[in-house]
């Protein structure tokens, strides 16, 4: 099959997809006193996985292969997983965040430079909403946490 788009943006999401997944897996378990937030990031890690199994299977569909530095993006999720947990639950968010909202930036850089064929912009489009509910869930712990520091504050 042609690819339609370009196959090096697809390798860039693989490798932020790879990161992402890292990142929630190392992070899972940190809000056992707010199991919402833990299972927003168990959601989270599983739909990263299949945003970053999906991508692969359209690259390789179009005859490419994922960059051998999806494992660096791997190993640094992972040290910005477990560093995060250092950091307190607050900027734990934050830093998800923030890793949502470059993975936004990327989908709609990709999606207005390139001309995907139909299949591929409607994946493509369905991830960065995705990436858009996360961003949304993160906000929302954010919101958790600062009610419980309300209650606990009187």
């Amino acid at each position: 099959m042609e690819p339609r788009g370009d196959t090096g943006a697809l390798r860039t999401l693989i490798d932020r997809e790879h990161l992402a997944v890292t990142v929630y897996k190392r992070q899972i378990g940190a809000f056992r006193k707010w199991p919402q937030i833990d299972r927003w990031l168990e959601e989270g890690a599983a739909n990263e996985e299949w945003h970053r199994d999906g991508i692969t299977a359209r690259l390789r569909e179009f005859g490419g292969r994922p960059s051998v530095l999806r494992f660096f993006f791997a190993l640094a999720g992972g040290v910005i997983g477990l560093g995060s947990r250092v950091t307190g639950k607050r900027m734990l968010l934050k830093i998800d965040i923030g890793v949502e909202r470059l993975a936004v930036k990327h989908y709609t850089t990709f999606l207005g430079r390139y001309s995907w064929d139909d299949e591929t912009r409607v994946m493509l489009e369905k991830m960065r909403h995705d990436e858009e509910i996360h961003i949304q869930h993160w906000e929302q712990g954010l919101d958790m946490l600062r009610g419980m520091n309300r209650t606990a504050g009187g």
